[in-house]
């Protein structure tokens, strides 16, 4: 147990003493990524908050779901290509607030395909946190890229019959990818 606590508290302070981080775009063309924004959702500002940090969000024009991006680059997380599992159990107990979170991985063969990545995990957690303010649940898929970085995605949303749709169109859900 001690172990895993003094492991959180080094992810955090990944978080926490992080450099400034570059502008999307900067942070888009450093890993190779492409964005297409969604037509169906409007730019939202970035929201301080300190359980998660994120470089861009959209929003629905037509319902309550919002969705946020983090890019982290290869070199942000110091040379080491096995931090997005950490990174992202990290994250879930800072916006479940402290509740872990059982993440799936994506088939190799569907997230090679869809996203031109190495591997992939998504899971649901309350939100219980000022990241997640305002919404119920957040759904976190992250992407991942050997000797490039990660793509953290965000889905905030309510209700998941409201989410599914989103979730199905893949010019919403695959509007980020390695190129």
């Amino acid at each position: 147990m001690k172990k895993i606590f003094i492991h959180i508290l080094l992810l955090i302070s990944l978080f926490v003493n992080a450099e400034a981080k570059d502008s999307f775009a900067t942070l888009l063309a450093k890993c190779s990524v492409s964005f297409t924004f969604p037509k169906s959702f409007l730019p939202l500002g970035v929201r301080k908050n300190g359980d998660v940090e994120y470089d861009f969000a959209i929003k629905s024009k037509t319902n309550d779901v919002e969705i946020r991006y983090a890019i982290w680059s290869f070199d942000q997380m110091q040379q080491r290509n096995d931090l997005y599992i950490s990174l992202l159990q990290t994250m879930c107990l800072n916006i479940s607030g402290g509740k872990l979170a059982q993440a799936n991985h994506f088939k190799h063969e569907d997230v090679a395909t869809e996203f031109n990545a190495d591997d992939g995990l998504t899971c649901i957690i309350p939100t219980n946190s000022e990241f997640g303010q305002g919404y119920k649940f957040c759904m976190i898929n992250v992407i991942h890229k050997e000797n490039i970085g990660d793509v953290y995605i965000f889905f905030l949303y309510d209700d998941y019959k409201v989410l599914f749709p989103f979730l199905l169109d893949g010019k919403i859900f695959h509007a980020l990818r390695f190129k």
